[in-house]
């Protein structure tokens, strides 16, 4: 079953959810969908696409994030689109390009890199 990425209100990723979990914080209206699995959940009364990525709409502040920093998370942060041309690519073809490098001081390697063709 496909995970759910948790971002903050400034994008920042928190944690990964189950989708159960995900389409509870939809429901309650707690987030905002931004990507979407092509999976429908049906209920009694709803009948939603699985969310893929969602972001909260009241801030949480976390001393860290919990998200680890992979290939994947990125890709789904910016929807498999390449940051320099904006086209859509398959993962196979995407890489992960680091805005400001850890050699030269990047502390928080989540919000340093970048998808890019």
């Amino acid at each position: 079953m496909d995970r759910t990425l948790l971002l903050n209100t400034t994008f920042e990723p928190i944690s990964v959810l189950s989708w159960k979990k995900a389409v509870t914080l939809v429901y309650l209206g707690k987030v905002e969908v931004l990507k979407e699995y092509d999976r429908e959940i049906r209920g009694v009364s709803i009948c939603i696409r699985q969310p893929a990525v969602i972001r909260l709409l009241t801030l949480v502040r976390s001393n860290h994030a919990k998200v680890k920093f992979s290939r994947r998370n990125i890709f789904l942060r910016d929807d498999h689109t390449c940051q320099y041309c904006g086209e859509k690519f398959d993962a196979k073809h995407l890489t992960c390009d680091h805005l400001i490098p850890r050699s030269r001081g990047e502390r928080r390697p989540t919000t340093g890199g970048i998808t890019c063709s």
